[in-house]
């Protein structure tokens, strides 16, 4: 194991430690300050001022607590101190990963270029091309911001050994000082340099040995030096492949390496293992994608970096394979090059490529497991789709991510970002929760708006669910009848003209004011023109058949003033009501109505039952007396007043001042 690689062990090492026995993501002073030591000694960092050394100690401490969260959330992989531990994030990507306005102005375009596509089922279980004599040793880029040009020139030199041909280390520093189009050390592209190589040198490329690298120092660019140079390898064209890692492992297999971009955010603490949570959101960094493993427990890609053997495993990556960790499937390119293996069939696809035959669907809901109240809105994929807020977005699919690329023009051009999300995950955000679908289009077809639910249930009714054709459940309606999930409301709305489920047909002739549902019991009768019915989740008695009043009240049943009759007036008392006001519902004749279902006339005549607990015992029984009360003390003389004594009470009347007797 290199010197490097077991001094950040050691260091990880300390840090968990610590954090063991100090608390989460707490690492203290005197560990801080020994690891920051072992970390100057072994990348021999130097500082001009004691204030940039204390600068940097408080950004490597900063590390050191990202290192451990990356490796809570990659259980596979392992983070630890490197060379770039004494940077910013933002300085590590201004330097080393600096490439994301370049990959994504050219992802708004990748429709023009030819892609190619293989058949996925050509690929074996796995490929290592490291193994097969079509990889040079791992280089580095040093201060410059070159990566593209390395990724680039690692797919010349893998195609040209393929092409059978000898393997040879090829110029890096000629398309970093000559290729024009690209800016050197501030980022390019891929395409580019293979559009250099094709126009201004027939395809020609350098040897290293010839023209060696010199940028990485101080990220300086010499002029373009072409004399006295030897040519290596030559490549003829170049031509994209389609968004698949299916599709990328069948070319590895057959072809060789791909130059592949990433969003190499958080390669910048990997010290090794298999990342599998990558928070991929922009590409940034080329690479070289030299091979896969699907019979590992945790089938991962195989990436050649350039930051130098120092850096992760020996200089290599690997990265969970199947859920495009690190938006690696988005943009991948090679080259091919005389003699090689034939290129597969490629296609330029029209810039206004129809949509696909899948959906994407937004579903947002009220509770954490994204089942309740939820409403879907769905979307065509691989369309150019506004927003609210005047931008555009494309949203692509896959097997395990959705993928949405965001514009500030409302016509998809211009700047983007990406950002990747999971598929069938309930997320949170700040109004509830929200899941994402990709669904067949036809599968999809129809479906939205769709609500089932149970019916409120009824006493004595069987539960059985209510479609949506029946009834269209709002957020309103749900509150309305008891369901809401902040719980029901304290005082239901009530709605005049609204009647209770009934069993039967309603025969009134003239009710013109309302219609009636079916009814459990007793419809209103002819002239019954303004009434409403509570609405209540049990079903009411209805009126007793001797009853011929025309207004009352209808609540579970008759309430007990009813159940007396009427009073010497002839008028009917109003039963107390617990919550609002009276609602006052007219009532048919025993003429023309059968008496409703469970009534009798026992019930109906019986007195009124006493309340729970009630006894005549306890009602003719005289009051108890209060707690401590005894007949002892009740008929007991009172009790002088404190200090009190009969002598004081009873003695001789004392002679006024100045008596002599």
């Amino acid at each position: 194991m290199p010197k490097t690689l077991l001094v950040s062990l050691c260091l990880l090492l300390l840090l968990l430690a610590s954090s063991c026995t100090s608390g989460a993501f707490h690492v203290s002073e005197g560990v801080q300050t020994q690891a920051f030591q072992n970390f100057k000694e072994t990348f021999g960092k130097t500082y001009a001022t004691a204030e940039e050394e204390m600068l940097r100690k408080g950004i490597f401490v900063d590390n050191m607590r990202r290192s451990m969260h990356l490796n809570r959330v990659n259980t596979k992989a392992h983070f630890a101190p490197n060379q770039f531990s004494d940077l910013t994030q933002d300085e590590f990507l201004a330097t080393f990963a600096n490439g994301r306005e370049h990959f994504a102005a050219r992802l708004k375009e990748r429709d023009r270029m030819p892609q190619a596509s293989v058949d996925p089922s050509r690929a074996g279980s796995g490929a290592d091309w490291r193994t097969e004599g079509a990889v040079t040793p791992v280089k580095n880029q040093g201060q410059c911001g070159s990566c593209w040009a390395f990724s680039a020139i690692g797919n010349i030199e893998g195609q040209w050994a393929r092409a059978g041909n000898a393997l040879t280390p090829l110029s890096e520093q000629q398309l970093v000082s000559c290729d024009t189009v690209d800016q050197a050390c501030n980022g390019g592209l891929m395409e580019s340099a293979y559009d250099y190589l094709l126009q201004h040198s027939d395809g020609a490329v350098y040897t290293e040995a010839s023209y060696p690298y010199t940028a990485g120092a101080n990220a300086t660019v010499d002029g373009c030096d072409t004399a006295d140079k030897t040519v290596g390898a030559t490549i003829n064209g170049y031509f994209s492949l389609q968004q698949d890692e299916d599709v990328l492992a069948a070319y590895i297999s057959e072809y060789g390496p791909i130059a592949i971009a990433v969003d190499a955010t958080v390669w910048q603490l990997y010290f090794g293992g298999v990342v599998s949570y990558c928070f991929g959101t922009n590409l940034n960094h080329g690479v070289l994608l030299v091979g896969y493993n699907d019979t590992a427990e945790t089938p991962y890609w195989i990436i050649k970096n350039s930051w130098g053997e120092g850096w992760g495993e020996e200089g290599y990556i690997r990265i969970a394979k199947g859920s495009n960790q690190c938006m690696l499937r988005e943009y991948a390119i090679s080259a091919t090059v005389e003699g090689g293996p034939a290129p597969p069939s490629t296609t330029t696809k029209a810039p206004t490529s129809p949509p696909s035959g899948e959906v994407f669907v937004q579903k947002n809901c009220l509770d954490s497991g994204c089942s309740y109240l939820c409403r879907e809105t769905t979307y065509a994929t691989d369309t150019c789709l506004p927003t609210k807020d005047a931008a555009s977005v494309v949203v692509h699919c896959n097997s395990t991510h959705v993928v949405e690329e965001t514009f500030q023009a409302a016509d998809c051009t211009g700047e983007s970002t990406t950002a990747t999300l999971p598929l069938d995950t309930c997320l949170q955000y700040y109004l509830g929760y929200f899941q994402n679908l990709c669904r067949p289009a036809e599968a999809a077809t129809g479906a939205q708006g769709v609500y089932t639910r149970l019916q409120p249930h009824k006493r004595g009714q069987v539960r059985h669910p209510v479609g949506a054709a029946e009834v269209k459940v709002t957020e309103e309606a749900e509150e309305r009848e008891g369901h809401h999930p902040h719980g029901p409301r304290r005082h239901p709305r009530r709605h005049p003209h609204r009647h209770p489920p009934h069993h039967g047909p309603c025969p009134c002739d003239n009710d013109t004011n309302h219609t009636h549902p079916p009814h459990h019991g007793p419809c209103p009768c002819d002239n019954d023109t303004n009434h409403t019915h509570r609405h209540h989740h049990r079903h009411h008695h209805g009126p007793r058949p001797d009853d011929n009043e025309t207004d009352r009240m209808d609540f579970h049943g008759p309430s007990r003033r009813h159940r007396r009759g009427p009073r010497p007036d002839g008028q009917h008392d109003e039963p107390k009501h617990r919550r609002g006001p009276a609602r006052m519902v007219s009532t048919t004749s025993p003429a023309t109505a059968a008496a409703p279902p469970g009534w009798s006339a026992r019930r109906a005549q019986a007195p009124p039952r006493p309340p729970p607990g009630w006894s005549a015992r306890r009602a003719q029984a005289p009051p108890r007396p209060p707690p401590g009360w005894s007949a002892r003390r009740a008929q007991a003389p009172p009790r002088p007043a404190p200090g009190w004594s009969a002598r004081r009470a009873q003695p001789p009347p004392r002679p006024p001042p100045g008596w002599q007797g």
